[in-house]
């Protein structure tokens, strides 16, 4: 006997189109006659040794001619069992059963006997990687099929329609996760064009349409580690919530809950979620963008808590679920209260300061992807981790050589007071007037540079802006360092607003350590400027700002 009789038969290798009787097949395999009254005695030693498939009972009634009393007849694998010495022999005569009652039977096998698993390695090229997992959500299955098996997708999904147990729709990722709202595009393979599901996550209940917000059951576990981090009375913000799978379980575990999602239909199945599991009350709903929700609403809510000045027990946590983008975001908390910091607002010395624990996402590539993890986060916060981290927890394989992260880490009074901490040339403009800016040294790469609404709205009103490379003019930066007291009385003739951008402009040239020191406002000329100036002038007009 060979395992090789349990497999599907071969003819049915390459099929694209089902043909359920191609899968039918009869095979001798080895069997046990029991009497009934002792089958139950019996069954405990060949336990392991009984042929087992789906829709294929082992233990099956029998009745013989010429035998008055009802017998059973026991089905055994044929690639452990080839003889009756295979079987414990000793101890099945000590009950009656002898090597009379062993013997072969005819077995008919079709296509229900076989799993979905069984059936694809039967049927796709072996120099395929196969179809390897499936992801179900609600009655949706849903797969992500390579380019190799798109041929076979009709049959794959025939095959998961017909052996996954409650499914309804069997649907393709068509393409990759590079939308706005980071929903997948859907390939209907299968079954009933429904996507309005209901799953079931760590005791919360959840409705959305899968077609249109962004679900995945293999981070269930991952939500289930950062909610039982949660305490009742700790403050969760999550900026990039989706459809509630952190948020909605933290409310019910009477967390206060500030969720953000920038997809209008996940915003409102969040709501929907959050109605359903019945803790409403606990959160605070909002449908921006990432970067306006934290320099905006959790800004103002942390900023009120930190202002009552009382300590209490509960914890601060900011889940950032975006591992495509989700480290571009980071740069926001520089200098978030640096406002605050400087006015004396939130007292930053006070021991009551709560510092929030933030969670943020990542995949990364390579041998030291976790490294390469860690990397990330501090490049796009501008600062290293260091007695502030957390962790770096795996989170799970994405594919070959491509993990998924969880960078932990503390935010600090460094961070959130400082533009870019250990980088000048990111730091936030002052506030100008709005209808002149004068910025001096190099822009910032970051798509996402933090800075304060204010300096924003004036920003976009400005002009002209104007860069100093310091390599190849900053001899002729000392020149007008030395000839700006000058030239002061001119320039104030001409326009008075000019005078607070030259104020700025002496700061960043003059200015040797611009942590430690500050702009000194230019002394008033007690006599007229020279006759040099126009010279000086026409110098700084050859200038290639």
């Amino acid at each position: 006997m060979d395992s090789e009789l349990l497999k599907p038969p071969k003819e049915v290798k390459l099929m694209k189109i089902l043909q359920r009787e191609a899968f039918c097949k009869t095979i001798e395999v080895p069997r046990l006659w029991v009497k009934e009254e002792k089958s139950h005695k019996v069954l405990p030693l060949i336990k392991t040794l009984l042929l087992k498939m789906p829709r294929l009972k082992p233990v099956r009634v029998l009745k013989v001619e010429n035998k008055v009393e009802e017998m059973r007849e026991i089905l055994l694998h044929p690639t452990p069992v080839k003889c009756w010495e295979d079987l414990p022999h000793s101890d099945l005569k000590n009950l009656g059963v002898t090597k009379d009652d062993f013997g072969l039977t005819q077995l008919a096998l079709s296509f229900d006997n076989w799993r979905a698993d069984e059936l694809f390695k039967a049927i796709l090229p072996q120099e395929t990687d196969g179809l390897t997992s499936y992801s179900c959500i609600g009655h949706v299955v849903h797969i992500n099929l390579k380019d190799n098996l798109l041929d076979y997708k009709n049959i794959i999904g025939q095959i998961l329609l017909d052996k996954v147990h409650g499914c309804r729709t069997v649907v393709n990722k068509a393409a990759a996760i590079n939308n706005t709202y980071r929903n997948f595009q859907l390939e209907l393979l299968c079954g009933e064009p429904d996507y309005l599901v209901e799953a079931k996550e760590n005791g919360s209940c959840f409705h959305f349409d899968f077609s249109k917000v962004y679900w995945n059951p293999r981070l269930c576990g991952e939500h289930e580690r950062i909610v039982k981090i949660l305490q009742p009375g700790d403050v969760l913000y999550d900026v990039f919530a989706g459809v509630g799978p952190f948020a909605v379980p933290a409310a019910r575990k009477k967390c206060f809950v500030l969720a953000n999602d920038l997809n209008p239909e996940s915003y409102k199945w969040l709501e929907h979620n959050m109605r359903r599991n019945k803790c409403s009350k606990q959160a605070k709903l909002y449908n921006k963008d990432g970067r306006e929700f934290i320099l905006e609403d959790l800004r103002k809510d942390l900023c009120e808590r930190w202002q009552e000045n009382a300590i209490g027990t509960y914890s601060i946590h900011i889940t950032m679920n975006l591992p495509g983008l989700a480290v571009e975001f980071l740069n926001t908390f520089c200098g978030l209260f640096e406002q605050e910091c400087r006015n004396g607002t939130i007292d930053f010395t006070s021991g009551n300061i709560k510092y929030p624990l933030v969670h943020v996402y990542s995949f990364a590539k390579g041998l030291n992807n976790q490294e390469m993890a860690l990397q990330n986060v501090e490049s796009n916060l501008g600062s290293k981790l260091t007695e502030n981290l957390n962790g770096v927890h795996f989170v799970r394989n994405v594919a070959p050589n491509k993990d998924m992260f969880r960078v932990s880490f503390w935010l600090t009074k460094e961070i959130l007071t400082n533009s870019m901490p250990n980088d000048t040339s990111r730091k936030r403009t002052a506030d100008v007037n709005e209808d002149n800016l004068i910025t001096m040294g190099r822009k910032s790469k970051s798509k996402g540079q933090s800075q304060s609404a204010k300096t924003l709205n004036k920003a976009k009103k400005d002009k002209n802006v104007f860069k100093v490379s310091d390599k190849n003019h900053s001899k002729k930066a000392k020149q007008v360092r030395g000839n700006l007291k000058k030239i002061k009385d001119e320039v104030n003739k001409k326009q008075e607003k000019s005078d607070e951008a030259l104020k700025e402009l002496h700061k960043d040239l003059v200015m040797k350590k611009p942590k430690k020191s500050q702009a000194r406002p230019l002394k008033t000329a007690k006599k007229p400027a020279s006759a040099n100036s126009a010279n000086v002038s026409a110098e700084l007009k050859n200038l290639k700002f």
